[in-house]
């Protein structure tokens, strides 16, 4: 039976998850499907664009595209925003490869499909969403509007690793370094595996950092 403290924690969760919650969510805080439909018909709340995702009426503008938080919240529906990026494993999803890069606004190209990079199997990929299965460490993401985003030295070697063009790459690694998102040392680790593939000697990072950052430019 749904309480009145039943949706005034579901509020505290959604002023901290731009406006929105999963259905999953508001079952965890005591609410029952009835209670969101009953919620949804008064226009207290309303369904996002995303099936099982519903956003607060008296939700204003966001500092983040809402669609890519709500994909992000539907990688592991029943938890909160709070919870995962506060547990001492971290997020077990961040945004990553190009769509890191546009979130960052390190590269001007249309938006991609929304790709995040999971260390854990999803029970459910969200609609829109590639999911990449592979190890991240905690120094290895950012918090950025709430949302844990690749930081600038994985989105290099992550987009290097997926063969993409050498003029995205450059675009990213010379907005990266113009902007301070990463430091010389830091890209240089990241492209080293990389440098045969551009005809440097293995492990020339220096001599290929300098190659992109000068077609970024």
């Amino acid at each position: 039976m749904p309480t009145p403290d039943s949706f005034d924690l579901l509020g505290q969760h959604m002023a901290s998850q731009h406006g929105l919650f999963t259905a999953a969510q508001a079952v965890a805080t005591g609410l029952s499907r009835l209670a969101i439909d009953e919620a949804v018909r008064s226009d207290t709340l309303r369904r996002f664009s995303i099936p099982s995702v519903y956003l607060s009426a008296k939700a204003g503008p966001a500092s983040v595209d809402r669609t890519l938080y709500a994909q992000w919240l539907l990688t592991e529906p029943a938890s909160f925003a709070i919870e995962r990026l506060n547990r001492s494993e971290g997020p077990h999803a961040i945004i990553s490869h190009t769509c890191a890069a546009q979130f960052m606004r390190l590269v001007s190209a249309p938006a991609s499909p929304t790709t995040m990079t999971c260390d854990k199997p999803v029970p459910v990929t969200p609609p829109g969403v590639s999911l990449i299965y592979k190890p991240f460490g905690p120094s290895e993401w950012a918090l950025i509007h709430g949302l844990p985003v690749a930081t600038a030295e994985r989105v290099v070697r992550d987009v290097l690793s997926v063969a993409a063009e050498t003029s995205l790459v450059a675009e990213i690694v010379f907005e990266a370094l113009r902007r301070g998102l990463a430091t010389r040392d830091q890209m240089v680790s990241a492209v080293s595996p990389f440098a045969p593939a551009f005809g440097f000697l293995d492990g020339d990072g220096e001599s290929l950092v300098h190659y992109l950052s000068e077609l970024g430019e």
